[in-house]
């Protein structure tokens, strides 16, 4: 079986930002950076939108991007 999902992200690529750690008491909290998390949503937004109401893969996918 076959399917194939074609998206654009407007914009440039934002990088994956290295994790943030950050003490609250006597624990250390991971986070990562706002401009990591806000280009990650943006891009899932625009995978959903692509997908239609195709339910997510549970499957290994093969990926080809294209920044130009």
């Amino acid at each position: 079986m076959s399917f194939m999902v074609n998206f654009m992200v407007e914009g440039t690529p934002v990088p994956k930002g290295r994790p943030r750690f950050a003490r609250r008491g006597k624990f250390v909290s991971t986070y990562s950076p706002k401009t990591t998390v806000d280009y990650e949503t943006k891009v899932a937004e625009a995978a959903q939108i692509a997908m239609g109401s195709s339910e997510p893969l549970e499957t290994p996918v093969g990926a080809y991007i294209y920044i130009t």
